[in-house]
């Protein structure tokens, strides 16, 4: 896995997975695989809805770890509407955060993010470059999505095998 911060406002992570990239799509946008894989391992009730069509929405939510007071609910949430669905090469979504973050933290207002997701067959399966964009540059949150997703790749990896 590669995963690059070529300015302070995006992260890119190129990764192959072991699998065709129909597969590897479904899993970004099917509801039941999402819900396997995207907030990683550990995370507590997952609840995930997806829509994948232009214009559709996605959502994908889970439990706020206990004694955690930095955010106004009990669960942690993040969604968005989907630009560009081309099954099996690219995936283009909107990202707001319904969750601590670290910019969207006292009553701070934030502008949507989005995701550009690009899938390619390779020899060993698919590989997948995934770009986070429109992060807010404050020195440190495109390094810490980058090792946010990362971790969920692994997921990912595990789900797909």
């Amino acid at each position: 896995m590669q995963i690059d911060h070529p300015d302070g406002t995006q992260v890119r992570i190129t990764r192959t997975f072991p699998a065709d990239p129909d597969r590897v799509f479904r899993a970004f946008t099917d509801a039941r695989e999402m819900t396997r894989w995207i907030w990683g391992d550990d995370a507590a009730n997952v609840a995930v809805s997806s829509d994948a069509r232009i214009g559709g929405t996605w959502s994908a939510s889970i439990d706020a770890p206990p004694g955690d007071d930095s955010w106004p609910g009990d669960r942690y949430g993040m969604c968005g509407v989907y630009a560009v669905v081309d099954v099996g090469s690219r995936l283009v979504y909107t990202l707001h955060w319904d969750a601590p973050v670290g910019y969207n933290l006292g009553g701070a207002v934030v502008a949507d993010e989005a995701v550009i997701v690009d899938f390619t067959p390779a020899e060993d399966g698919t590989t997948v470059v995934f770009r986070h964009i429109g992060i807010p540059d404050d020195g440190v949150s495109a390094a810490e999505h980058g090792r946010g997703v990362a971790t969920t790749f692994d997921a990912l990896a595990q789900t797909l095998e």
